[in-house]
């Protein structure tokens, strides 16, 4: 059995070489091209790109607002570059949020389609999964325990503890995970998003860790556009 096995493996062995050498071999994929600079004219500083309030402004997204941010965002885009889950950015398009969107954590990005099922007449061997829509699940922001002052609390707030006497207000935001020079590599926009649950982590005297707040947020639409 085991000059079997080294034949198998001198054959195999064989036969890779034979493929290398050989002029139809395939050639090695190609490295991931360099990430270029941002042209003239990019965020000073050298900042990752953030859009303007006047394309990610205010409660709605329009169908204008989204087609100017995702064409603001190719000059930005380098290559085939792999993301790192590590690095990331949220931007909220309301100028009062924009400079509360610290986070630990985001997760919940995605798309289900609803299905149908149909059994068809004289047919039976399998049954037709028929489209009824597309389902998105929350989008859930980890952080640690913000000040009653902060923005995002008061949003929370307003919402959640205001008993629907107010109109409830929503706000476009955008995540980005970036690069290594902090540009981005791919976007997702949250269409008239709003929070729907909010909660803070157990509280535990054995474990020296920070107080963590969970806030879920649902929207109208989510649209990658990186």
């Amino acid at each position: 059995m085991s000059d079997d096995v080294g034949n198998l493996a001198a054959k195999a062995a064989e036969m890779a070489a034979g493929l290398l050498a050989g002029a139809g071999a395939p050639a090695a994929p190609p490295l991931a091209p360099a990430i270029p600079p941002p042209p003239p004219g990019g965020p000073p500083g050298g900042k990752a790109y953030v859009p303007s309030r006047a394309t990610g402004g205010g409660g709605a997204i329009t169908a204008e607002q989204l087609r100017a941010r995702k064409e603001g965002l190719q000059q930005y885009h380098p290559g085939n570059a792999m993301p790192r889950a590590y690095s990331f950015r949220v931007v909220f398009g309301e100028k009062n949020l924009s400079n509360d969107a610290s986070f630990q954590e985001v997760s919940g990005i995605g798309a289900t389609m609803e299905t149908e099922a149909v059994q068809e007449g004289g047919e039976n061997r399998y049954v037709l999964q028929l489209p009824k829509g597309v389902q998105h699940g929350p989008l859930v922001l980890k952080r640690g325990v913000g000040a009653s002052n902060s923005a995002l609390v008061r949003w929370c707030r307003a919402t959640l503890e205001g008993g629907l006497g107010l109109q409830v207000m929503t706000a476009p935001l955008t995540v980005y995970l970036l690069d290594p020079g902090l540009e981005p590599l791919r976007a997702w926009l949250f269409a008239n998003a709003y929070p729907t649950k909010w909660e803070a982590s157990a509280f535990d005297a054995n474990k020296n860790e920070v107080a963590i707040e969970t806030i879920s947020l649902v929207y109208t639409f989510c649209n990658r556009i990186l």
